[in-house]
């Protein structure tokens, strides 16, 4: 079966080795799930198709895309400002994720970039890179050291708060 780490941008990005994109399998099944109940991940045969690839890398980079605008961003830092309701069009398959599960993905995609700027590889060209790596450098250069702000006030934007994420149940103490 294809895990949400298969799915990823890989041009310009620095993967961990871990198998698990999040470090827990429910962490990552529950982003693939939300990425294809929004049909952002088209399956056939229960394999996702190599255009779900370039729509996951689309969807990843609009919450950068977002953060960037700067009526988001003042609405991040300043909660009396009112946004358009386009901002939950634009990632709606976040509401089906917990906070700390899209904190983990945000930042976890960050690390990727930074990873490969420390370490770069092919392809070196930037206009060559995903879309996600792009935006994330659009992103890091917008906030201005403020990243978890940023990623809460997103949240905080385009997420649901009442959405709980599940105890683990690999982490739960057996008596």
């Amino acid at each position: 079966m294809t895990s949400l780490k298969d799915l990823l941008p890989r041009a310009g990005m620095t993967y961990s080795s871990e198998e698990d994109f999040l470090s827990r399998r429910d962490r990552d099944m529950k982003v693939f799930m939300a990425l294809k109940q929004a049909g952002i991940i088209n399956t056939a045969n229960d394999t996702p198709e190599k255009a779900s690839e370039k729509a996951v890398d689309k969807a990843l980079a609009d919450l950068f895309t977002l953060v960037a605008q700067p009526y988001v961003m003042f609405h991040i830092l300043d909660e009396g400002v009112d946004l358009p309701g386009l901002t939950q069009s634009t990632a709606s398959w976040v509401r089906h994720i917990a906070e700390p599960v899209f904190t983990q993905l945000i930042q976890r995609l960050i690390d990727a970039r930074l990873a490969w700027q420390k370490n770069p590889s092919e392809p070196l060209e930037i206009g060559q890179h995903s879309a996600t790596a792009r935006k994330i450098d659009m992103f890091m250069d917008f906030v201005e050291g403020q990243v978890n702000s940023a990623i809460s006030g997103l949240f905080d934007i385009i997420g649901d708060s009442s959405i709980k994420e599940e105890e683990n149940s690999e982490e739960q103490v057996v008596a």
